[in-house]
């Protein structure tokens, strides 16, 4: 009997042992997992104050011991950081929404200089740099183009485009972009563009909401298309108003549209878009009057239209387009090819 409770009390003795050591080993783990779990959490920290010191965000102990002074100066320095990065922002935004780094208002124009003359007194001109081209009269199935405005004087064109499975074009403002000629026909109410580099398309979409009545005055178009920095500008009446439609060049997708309500086209001889403006052209007596009249980046009104300047009037001009190439004017006027060098702000 005693060897009995000997045996017992043992065997109680090692299982004590043994949940001793067990307890043991198992709070050791918890505090190992309790030690990672808070060097985890401080990295997670560190690293969520780094995230939102990395944005311009001060942290400080609290109990730093700062002057009333030294406060003031911390934070006006902070102020004017954010104001500097704002302001920064605004300016790579405008900078991007531009057609091309150096583009800007036109602000004074010099004296037209005639290039080229031709016997037809109604035609169009195009200019991209060096390069020239010609369309005769108000319709037409071929454009003729030019290397330099020498062999656009003495009529010596470098190649000769001609339309191929499209009705021919209608007026004198038609436009060239990403190497496409771009033309509008009223037969089929189409917008075209035909490829001038080999090999050559053709792309089209539909105008039908383009009304029948010329743009401007005594003009020879029902559309006036302008181009710049890969988009193609559509000017047209629109019952007694200006409708622009602005359409991307190598996608042919409408980006944006306006009803200038406050451009009666009737009251004008011919316009053209520059650098995100619209300028229109109208004549006073004998000279015709350059005025730069909405902001279509910020879709607002010149208010009141400025002059930009004024030339000789010698008919009422069938072509003006802007070059932004060599940021000049360039018209078809009664048979006379002329540029008009224009100055820009800086």
């Amino acid at each position: 009997m005693r060897l009995l409770s000997t045996t017992l009390i043992a065997l109680s003795s090692v299982i004590c042992l043994e949940t001793f050591l067990i307890v043991c080993l198992l709070g050791k783990k918890a505090n190992k997992h309790d030690e990672r779990m808070t060097i985890r959490s401080g990295r997670e920290r560190r690293a969520s104050h780094a995230r939102v010191v990395a944005h311009g965000d001060i942290f400080l102990p609290i109990y730093t011991k700062l002057s009333k002074k030294s406060l003031k100066s911390l934070c006006e320095k902070r102020v004017k950081t954010r104001s500097d990065e704002q302001v920064n922002k605004r300016k790579n935004t405008s900078r991007s929404e531009r057609p091309n780094s150096g583009c800007a208002q036109i602000t004074s124009i010099l004296r037209p200089s005639i290039v080229a003359s031709r016997l037809n007194k109604v035609g169009g001109v195009i200019r991209q740099g060096d390069r020239w081209f010609l369309s005769e009269y108000a319709m037409g199935y071929g454009i003729f183009e030019y290397a330099n405005s020498s062999m656009l004087k003495h009529s010596r064109p470098s190649r000769v485009h001609w339309l191929q499975m499209t009705p021919h074009f209608d007026g004198t403002d038609n436009a060239v972009c990403e190497h496409e000629f771009f033309f509008y026909s009223s037969s089929s109410q189409h917008l075209y563009a035909m490829r001038l580099e080999a090999p050559s398309g053709i792309r089209s979409i539909s105008l039908k909401r383009t009304p029948k009545p010329s743009i401007y005055a005594h003009s020879h178009s029902l559309v006036d298309l302008e181009s710049e920095g890969g988009y193609l500008w559509v000017l047209y009446r629109a019952n007694t108003f200006l409708h622009v439609t602005k359409i991307q060049c190598s996608t042919m997708l409408i980006v944006r549209q306006w009803t200038l309500r406050r451009v009666h086209p009737k009251g004008v001889v011919n316009a053209f878009v520059a650098c995100g403006f619209l300028y229109t052209i109208t004549q006073r007596s004998d000279v015709n009057v350059l005025s730069i009249v909405f902001d279509f980046e910020h879709s607002v009104y010149m208010e009141p239209p400025r002059e930009i300047g004024r030339w000789e009037c010698r008919a009422t001009p069938s072509s003006v387009h802007y070059d932004p190439l060599s940021k000049t004017i360039n018209v078809f006027d009664a048979g006379l090819i002329y540029t008009i060098v224009t100055k820009q702000i800086e």
